[in-house]
C-alpha cells in the first residue's frame, strides 16, 4: 500500500491526474477508525462485511454532521 497516489480530476474527455496523500498511515486514522466502529454498534462478524461497516460509519458520519448545524 502506498502512502501517496494520484486521483484522477475532470470530465471523461478532459482528464487530469493529481497527487493524492491517503492519509492511512497517519497516527490518528487507526484510532479513528476504532473509535468509529465501536460507536456502530457492529459485532465482530458484521464488522467482517465492508457494506455494513460504510452503512455504519456513513450514519455515524451523517448523524454527527446534522447535529452540528444550528438551525435558525
Amino acid at each position: 500500500m502506498n502512502e501517496t497516489g494520484k486521483v484522477f480530476v475532470g470530465t471523461h474527455h478532459r482528464p487530469k491526474g493529481r497527487r493524492w496523500v491517503y492519509g492511512q498511515f497517519s497516527d490518528v486514522a487507526l484510532p479513528a477508525a476504532q473509535l468509529l466502529l465501536e460507536q456502530s454498534g457492529l459485532n465482530p462478524t458484521e464488522r467482517g462485511n465492508p457494506v455494513q461497516v460504510v452503512r455504519a460509519i456513513a450514519s455515524i458520519v451523517i448523524t454527527l454532521f446534522i447535529g452540528s448545524r444550528t438551525i435558525s
